[in-house]
């Protein structure tokens, strides 16, 4: 799977005229090229928050109709940490843009800007795992997105005895919180221990741990945040694959179960009851 990124000066909410049409005429062409090419998705970085005319522009692309996803990169900072120190961006004309602390919250400027394209589901989100690890009220705010992947710069994995990149027990469980998820992991950065497949290797192996779930979750997967309306098995013929969601549904097995140990036990007269076995 290849996806596209735009290139990364373009900055359509500058403050200079110039730099506004230059980058709407790069954004045009590289969207063409993407959609000449085929891409499935095109990803772009997010540096600040009011990017209201790149919103605009990509609202109007997806509203025409276009074949591709739009993948929004974020780093999943920590606002309590990003609040220390100013946030720059390069404003597209070599200096550089300080962001005030106060509007340091990533997950607001994701919220501000896919409020801005109307909640259009070809906007994704591409999450770039950070090395301070947010809360768990912040992480519930991603795992609620939709994300397509996790993006690992290589600068987070430490050496172990034998030389080889892993990851630390607090970024081990970090993933393990998007291993039921349908996401795709992304290395990023430079190689820092001898080849970019021990990267590869070290989180197919995590990842192919993590992400073994129940076989009733992997059955209705993809059908988690849609509405369902209400059965009525006992005056309706259901579909067929219905009632195989019926036939692995565990509680039932188990509550039934329950259900007549109990029935049988109250059968058994109390003082009789240490003296049979069921």
């Amino acid at each position: 799977m290849i996806v596209g990124k735009l290139s990364p000066y373009i900055n359509l909410d500058s403050s200079d005229e110039t730099t506004c049409r230059l980058s709407q005429e790069t954004l045009a062409q590289e969207l063409m090229y993407a959609n000449h090419l085929g891409l499935p998705a095109v990803m772009f970085t997010l540096r600040r928050d009011n990017q209201i005319n790149l919103a605009r522009l990509i609202n109007n692309k997806m509203q025409a109709g276009c074949t591709y996803q739009f993948w929004v990169h974020l780093r999943m900072e920590s606002a309590a940490v990003a609040a220390s120190y100013y946030l720059t961006s390069p404003d597209g004309m070599g200096d550089t843009t300080v962001v005030p602390t106060g509007q340091h919250d990533t997950w607001e400027w994701w919220n501000e800007f896919r409020s801005l394209c109307n909640f259009d589901k070809k906007l994704n989100l591409a999450l770039e795992v950070t090395p301070d690890i947010p809360s768990s009220a912040e992480l519930e705010r991603w795992l609620g997105e939709p994300l397509k992947c996790v993006m690992v710069p290589t600068s987070l994995f430490v050496s172990n005895k034998k030389g080889y990149p892993v990851l630390l027990k607090a970024h081990q469980c970090l993933l393990r919180s998007f291993a039921s998820l349908d996401l795709q992991l992304v290395v990023t950065g430079a190689v820092r221990h001898g080849s970019i497949t021990y990267y590869q290797q070290y989180l197919d192996h995590i990842w192919q741990r993590m992400s073994a779930i129940d076989p009733l979750l992997a059955f209705a997967r993809g059908y988690e945040d849609y509405l369902q309306c209400p059965l009525q098995p006992l005056m309706d013929n259901l579909e067929t694959h219905t009632y195989e969601v019926f036939e692995k549904d565990p509680t039932k097995y188990n509550e039934y179960e329950r259900a007549i140990y109990c029935a049988l036990v109250d059968r058994i007269p109390y003082e009789e009851r240490d003296e049979k076995e069921l």
